[in-house]
């Protein structure tokens, strides 16, 4: 029975949560993987702990922190969590694994990694998120100085590892072009998500300030910088304007959740703001809205390829996306039935798509039909998966 080690930053351990990591994880159980996963928690969710759930063995360590000073905080946190979390699980790495997997950003699992690449047989890299850049561009890293060396560290990392997936043919070109990487190291792995249980979702009106006589337009996830909130909070202002009976509901945490509170007081913009619900309640209201939201922000060159989308695919409900045009996630959406696309950035734009899926409920209908198709042809976890051993020629 083979063995693989996961690296990885975040991995929910509630009994009702899941997340990509977890997905995957499982669903290499679920094929006779014995699988050990380190998490180094870098949102301090969880307390230091071992646990086995669902037949997998979990090194839960939250990440290190200091208050004093932000650069202090950065420098201990970065350079520290890891090695802290390797040193307290040292033993786990004698198991010799025969796949180490690990994701962005390497440098915040740095010493985990080296770790692991250097006992096991084999490695692959999961890259989502291009480190610095992708935070550089949103303002969340400044200085030259910091930039230049964390992207050294980042690709030196980066080479160590035999195999690279990317999210789309654009994440790995500008993976390649980037980290001036060797091509035949990088593949297409899209992001997944398990399909649907049959008996676990039930579609009903019966959600909390859902009514019959509004068309509802959702965005669920980090309500944060560089994730587009002030064009959506835009854009569902004016569809609302335009046709009162569009609302939009906007579900999450983050540093911009005053805004959206602000904007969803007035009963005149059409926005409703929720705190984090249950994973079963939060899919239950997706499932009765008209289309869900993604947006981007605009001047930046990473391409992207949002993870939120999984969710609005499975519910078959189309996507309304409003994205840089750097990525290939529009044209992906477009060519696939699956929803509408708009630049980022441009709220009157985004307003249009919502009030033409508003007024033509067939239309949305038949594109969620659509992106439910495109989710278990390319994004269920087990084909994921499938591609996964195919491409790291791993029965």
């Amino acid at each position: 029975m083979k063995k693989i080690l996961m690296i990885c930053t975040k991995y929910p351990l509630d009994l009702n949560s899941t997340w990509l990591t977890r997905e995957l994880a499982e669903e290499f159980n679920n094929r006779g993987y014995v699988i050990d996963v380190i998490c180094i928690d870098w949102g301090v969710l969880q307390k230091r702990k071992k646990i086995s759930l669902n037949n997998i063995n979990i090194y839960n360590v939250p990440a290190l922190g200091c208050k004093k000073t932000s650069f202090l905080n950065f420098f201990i946190k970065w350079g520290g969590s890891s090695l802290y979390a390797a040193l307290l699980n040292f033993r786990v790495f004698f198991k010799r694994h025969d796949l180490v997997i690990s994701f962005s950003p390497c440098a915040s699992s740095w010493f985990a990694i080296i770790l692991g690449i250097f006992f096991s047989k084999k490695s692959l890299l999961i890259y989502w998120d291009f480190f610095p850049i992708h935070q550089v561009q949103i303002d969340l890293i400044k200085g030259r100085f910091k930039t230049k060396i964390l992207k050294c560290f980042e690709k030196a990392l980066v080479k160590m590892f035999d195999y690279i997936g990317c999210m789309s043919k654009g994440n790995c070109e500008f993976f390649v072009e980037y980290f001036k990487t060797r091509r035949e190291k990088v593949f297409e792995l899209p992001i997944w998500s398990e399909g649907l249980r049959t008996n676990g979702l039930i579609k009903s009106k019966s959600v909390s300030f859902i009514d019959s006589n509004s068309i509802y337009f959702v965005f669920g996830g980090q309500i944060d910088y560089g994730r587009g909130i002030e064009c959506i909070l835009s854009a569902a202002k004016i569809a609302h304007k335009k046709n009162n009976k569009i609302k939009t509901i906007i579900i999450g945490r983050g540093r911009l959740v005053d805004q959206v509170i602000k904007d969803a007081e007035s009963i005149e913009n059409g926005i409703i703001y929720s705190d984090f619900i249950p994973r079963n309640d939060y899919l239950t209201l997706v499932s009765v809205c008209r289309a869900g939201l993604i947006a981007t922000v605009p001047n930046v060159s990473v391409p992207t390829y949002p993870s939120k989308c999984l969710d609005y695919m499975k519910l078959s409900i189309p996507i309304i996306a409003s994205i840089e045009d750097t990525t290939d996630f529009g044209e992906i959406i477009i060519n696939a039935g699956a929803g509408l696309c708009c630049n980022a950035g441009d709220s009157n734009a985004l307003a249009a798509a919502m009030l033409s899926l508003a007024e033509d409920e067939l239309l949305a209908s038949q594109m969620g039909e659509k992106a439910n198709l495109f989710f278990k042809n390319r994004h269920e976890v087990k084909t994921v998966v499938n591609n996964l051993l195919e491409h790291i020629k791993e029965d």
